[in-house]
């Protein structure tokens, strides 16, 4: 059975040290070739260096029997830094994934960085990657201090839309983290909060139901959403609140074929329960957020979650290559 990865990150050496030298938040500090990312004091990150480079990923893979992964950045967003630079950082994140393409042939497909708080320059790396080969984007939960669906970047949407570039969301600390941050409640849960709120407002600014082409991957099983869907039904279709520049209901856009999901929460459970909600697995992906998340746990659950065969086919590849056309 092939597996592909639907999430599994990189940070290159290069862009953790351009993070060093230009950021003021979050400040990153080299310790030889790891990286300590630290977000103000309200969160902070060790990222070592042997756990995300390409070669780790691969040593992974191979352990897992995993054939496929798409590679993506991890956080810190280059939206983070200074003006222009955020371009350059994208550059340094892009070329890096591009380079690991190559190195390993077969074995990876691209989701790149993008300098939103630059739409211009956005515009123009959509463009770059499409001719790379990338398979779609990275949008962190904001852009910079701003929500992801303020009007000046709606052309961004329109272009990723147009060149069939897939949008894969992943959290952020969130600006209120401070609130939260005691006892490790930012990865816990904020991560999971935050990407929601980014989530709902790409809906409800009208942005998904005016691009009919988007596709947009929402991590972490859906995160709190698919357990609030009652609510927003409620305050949405029975209160009619919300509603101002949108005809579909969220729920019924997030049960549509806009949304897919992947299964990076590690209990079958929570698995169990986005297949529900969405009424079966066609929209379903095995993820690993390597190196976040303990693979053979992962694997095993998803397993478990779905014991039919044919499921698991879907989780596991079919989901992914029904999306990309792979």
């Amino acid at each position: 059975m092939m597996i592909i990865d639907a999430q599994n990150h990189i940070l290159p050496l290069e862009y953790s040290r351009f993070f060093e030298k230009h950021s003021k938040y979050p400040t990153v500090t080299m310790n030889g070739n790891d990286a300590v990312i630290d977000y103000a004091g309200t969160q902070k990150f060790v990222c070592k260096q042997s756990d995300y480079s390409p070669e780790a990923s691969v040593e992974m893979m191979d352990k897992n029997e995993i054939d496929l992964a798409l590679i993506s950045p991890q956080i810190p967003c280059c939206t983070l830094l200074p003006g222009e630079l955020a371009a350059e950082g994208a550059r340094i994140v892009n070329d890096a994934i591009q380079d690991a393409i190559e190195k390993y042939p077969g074995r990876f497909k691209g989701i790149g960085f993008l300098p939103w708080n630059l739409p211009d320059r956005a515009i123009r790396e959509t463009h770059r990657l499409k001719k790379l080969g990338f398979v779609g984007v990275m949008l962190c939960s904001q852009i910079g201090d701003n929500p992801a669906d303020l009007p000046v970047y709606h052309p961004i949407y329109s272009e990723l839309a147009k060149l069939g570039l897939v949008i894969f969301l992943h959290p952020m600390v969130p600006p209120w983290g401070k609130y939260i941050s005691d006892y490790s409640m930012i990865p816990m849960m904020g991560f999971m909060v935050n990407e929601s709120f980014c989530l709902m407002r790409l809906i409800l600014s009208g942005i998904v139901e005016q691009n009919p082409s988007l596709r947009i991957v929402m991590p972490h099983c859906g995160g709190i959403l698919p357990a609030l869907s009652g609510r927003i039904w409620n305050q949405t279709v029975n209160m009619h609140r919300g509603m101002e520049q949108i005809t579909v209901p969220p729920v019924d856009v997030l049960k549509s074929d806009r949304i897919w999901y992947d299964l990076v929460s590690p209990d079958p459970g929570s698995m169990k329960f986005i297949t529900d909600f969405l009424g079966g697995a066609d929209r379903l992906m095995f993820s690993t957020d390597f190196p976040w998340v303990d693979t053979p746990i992962l694997l095993r659950q998803v397993k478990e979650a779905f014991p039919d065969e044919s499921d698991q086919k879907r989780v596991f590849s079919g989901t992914v290559k029904a999306l990309l056309g792979i």
